[in-house]
């Protein structure tokens, strides 16, 4: 049986969601060390958390299914994995 939880105020089915802890030290260095390589090349993401995000996916090789064009810079230049094509 599914074991459902209420977090926020949102249902949570929690033996079927796997649940990430997004934002330590750890991520949070590694965050501001991937927007500064991306300015380096001349690319400015306009939004801290799509910085967080994509960094976080990257770390732990997981895919971003994404339709805001800053995660394009991620892609090609940070080897995040965009779910559309796997």
């Amino acid at each position: 049986m599914l074991q459902i939880q209420t977090i926020f105020g949102v249902e949570m089915v929690s033996s079927a969601l796997k649940i990430f802890e997004l934002l330590g030290t750890k991520m949070a260095v590694q965050s501001a060390d991937n927007f500064h390589k991306l300015r380096k090349k001349g690319i400015t993401i306009r939004k801290t958390a799509d910085v967080i995000i994509a960094s976080f996916c990257i770390e732990h090789h997981l895919p971003l299914l994404f339709s805001d064009k800053d995660f394009k810079s991620f892609v090609e230049h940070l080897g995040l994995r965009n779910a559309i094509y796997i």
